[in-house]
């Protein structure tokens, strides 16, 4: 869409549809993998992982998992302790929830190359 404001379109617009493409295949991938681990790293790493997934989800439109992340990262920021099994499985449930829309864009971009 030309002048689109969607964070995506504005990634593509800054490095190209095959960047763009990488990086959200990249997110997808490595934010699994982050999430089945997180809750064996200190305090302190979850976070910096938890502001860096906020930031990278946010540029990425997943507005309200990067609020989720934020949350998160504020509570531990302001109670000592890490992150709880709830939290966890909270924080995986929002991005199962938020992770198909990147699928499909993903799906959609490969076809247009």
């Amino acid at each position: 869409m030309a002048g689109s404001s969607h964070p995506i379109d504005q990634l593509i617009a800054l490095v190209g549809l095959a960047n763009t493409r990488e990086l959200v295949s990249t997110y997808l991938e490595e934010t699994k993998d982050l999430l089945g681990t997180i809750g064996r790293e200190q305090p302190a790493r979850q976070i910096a992982l938890l502001h860096s997934l906020k930031g990278t989800s946010f540029q990425l439109g997943l507005s309200l998992f990067s609020a989720q992340c934020g949350a998160l990262e504020t509570r531990l920021q302001e109670s000592p302790g890490a992150l709880t099994a709830a939290e966890i499985a909270a924080l995986a449930s929002g991005f199962s929830e938020s992770a198909p829309r990147l699928r499909r864009w993903l799906s959609t971009a490969e076809a247009r190359s």
